[in-house]
């Protein structure tokens, strides 16, 4: 009975880690500060931010068809989502690649209920 319980646990523990837990050795920075690092932008191409002019433009899942276009650097992710961070930061290293740190950008729709 413990068997079966432990097949269905352990899964959905693992889904749970990989997608909400954050990376803890990737630390939170403000695009101002970023330096000497390249910079993947990995929000979806029609998302409402605006489009960074400095960086890499590369949506999550695009990321294993496109990942040739990376040089193996350090990273600073940006994206909209935490869990969108959690992902690329979380496929990011177990390809080989530095990431030291992230930019959560808010899209237009949380800034106008931020500000109502």
């Amino acid at each position: 009975m413990y068997f079966l319980l432990l097949i269905f646990i352990v899964p959905i523990l693992v889904i749970i880690w990989n997608r909400y837990i954050p990376v803890f050795t990737v630390k939170e920075k403000k695009l101002d500060d970023v330096a000497n690092v390249q910079i993947l932008d990995v929000r979806d191409y029609n998302s409402g931010g605006s489009r960074l002019e400095q960086g890499i433009h590369i949506p999550y899942g695009y990321l294993p068809r496109s990942m040739y276009m990376l040089k193996k650097e350090p990273l600073h992710i940006v994206g909209e989502s935490r869990l969108e961070i959690n992902l690329s930061t979380r496929w990011l290293q177990k390809h080989g690649f530095t990431v030291t740190s992230f930019t959560k950008i808010e899209t237009t729709k949380e800034l106008e209920l931020k500000e109502a």
